[in-house]
């Protein structure tokens, strides 16, 4: 599709790769060399009412509602973000505590109702990062850890409240149309080849957070959305609220934190500004992986006055990153090859040629099979002594801050992992369960 016949708002960004759909078979001609309008329909405009304020209706905190959360809302919870690690804190504190009041702030839309792998082909494009769910059981993922971190991660509730938030499921233990026999095959034929990948210590199956299956479902598998649990945790509060047994759980969508300021006679944070008013008290979440060591990537204030994006964030690439990189094409091809019979079938493999949109013999350009950009990035919030440059004390707090605390990769020293995201739940579950038991205590 030809970038000038489209409306602004529909100008494929340059340097994108396609959408996979258009990156098989036959090369294909440009579909629409025309305007899109030529023959006379109009060119879509805004949709009113928005997906958002018919959802409010039902789930999100109404104009009402959120006037009357500034004007004397009280909460013992404020929670910026309604990612993975903010589902895990809301379902911990409200199993530990099921009267706990919980105000959740997202700044984006709720838009997305399930994992994107889900979505149709084309609008998978839009996000990425599946969620494998890889555990950190061995020491050596967690370098530079503190001591109360690894131990936390070493007792048994840990790994298990996570595994059971997320639903991990082993992909041979699914058993549906996409996992079955193939999953099978495939495990059975890389166990017994393993050993001819050189850059391979082990072949197992993959752990996945897999979505609960509804019965009028038609998703052969479900991956695992945030969306649906939160909206489950959200409907349940509310029923149980109109009974007077329970707390209400509040979401306000499309609504910035700017900016935190402390008290004047204490340490705690008293004024939580928002791009839809003035509250106080939060809880922050972050995620994120990246290789560690690396003194081309930092985090730094800049001269901006807006609080929101006054820091710029680097990410260089180190000589061992590019060295990962190589390595992981390397591996990806001898996996492929593996599967194909060994080497004594890697003639007849075919490989796809983004360039000449084609399929060739040999194998594509190095430029052509890799997507710029990073993933799971971590350690910009880090947890460890101030002296040290750590952020963040042994209660996920930021040091000098009493009542904020902060979740997500952000927190590890070193990033470990190549999936982190049932350590980050875990660690989200045990500030819930830190904080009941200082509760608790306060209340003896």
């Amino acid at each position: 599709m030809n970038s000038e016949s489209l409306p602004d708002y529909l100008t494929i960004p340059g340097k994108t790769i396609p959408s996979f759909h258009c990156r098989v078979g036959k090369k294909h001609d440009e579909r629409q060399p025309q305007p899109a309008n030529t023959y006379g329909y109009t060119v879509p405009s805004v949709q009113a009412p928005t997906p958002t304020s018919v959802m409010a209706l039902d789930y999100f905190a109404s104009d009402q509602t959120w006037g009357n959360i500034l004007a004397h809302g009280d909460f013992d919870y404020i929670i910026v973000g309604s990612g993975f690690t903010a589902l895990a804190f809301i379902q911990k504190a409200l199993e530990l505590n099921k009267n706990a009041k919980i105000l959740c702030l997202e700044r984006g839309g709720f838009w997305l109702p399930s994992h994107f792998q889900n979505l149709p082909i084309p609008f998978k494009m839009v996000l990425g990062g599946p969620s494998e769910t890889f555990p950190w059981t061995l020491s050596h993922l967690m370098r530079d850890f503190p001591e109360t971190m690894i131990e936390t991660a070493n007792q048994d509730k840990f790994w298990k409240d996570a595994k059971s938030l997320l639903n991990v499921t082993s992909a041979d233990e699914i058993k549906d149309g996409v996992f079955g026999t193939l999953q099978t095959a495939i495990d059975d034929i890389l166990k017994k080849r393993v050993s001819k990948i050189p850059t391979a210590d082990y072949a197992e199956s993959a752990l996945l957070a897999v979505g609960r299956q509804s019965p009028t479902s038609r998703l052969r598998f479900n991956k695992f959305s945030v969306s649906g649990p939160l909206l489950a945790v959200l409907e349940r509060q509310r029923q149980l609220a109109k009974k007077d047994e329970e707390a209400p759980l509040e979401i306000m969508v499309d609504c910035v934190t700017k900016n935190m300021t402390k008290g004047d006679d204490d340490n705690f944070v008293r004024v939580l500004e928002t791009s839809k008013g003035t509250l106080s008290w939060t809880v922050c979440s972050a995620l994120g992986e990246f290789s560690e060591k690396n003194t081309d990537s930092h985090v730094k204030l800049n001269k901006g006055t807006d609080p929101t994006c006054n820091v710029n964030l680097q990410y260089t690439l180190s000589k061992d990153d590019y060295a990962c990189w190589d390595v992981m094409d390397t591996a990806t091809y001898d996996t492929i090859i593996q599967m194909a019979g060994g080497h004594e079938h890697e003639s007849d493999i075919d490989w796809w040629d983004e360039e000449s949109h084609a399929w060739i013999k040999t194998k594509p350009a190095v430029d052509t099979i890799r997507i710029p950009g990073i993933v799971h990035e971590s350690s910009t919030c880090f947890m460890g002594p101030k002296a040290s440059g750590g952020s963040v004390d042994e209660l996920y707090r930021p040091h000098g801050i009493e009542n904020v605390h902060v979740a997500g990769a952000a927190l590890f020293p070193t990033a470990g992992s190549w999936n982190p995201t049932m350590t980050m739940c875990g660690c989200a579950q045990d500030l819930a369960q830190k904080l009941h038991d200082i509760e608790c205590q306060e209340k003896k």
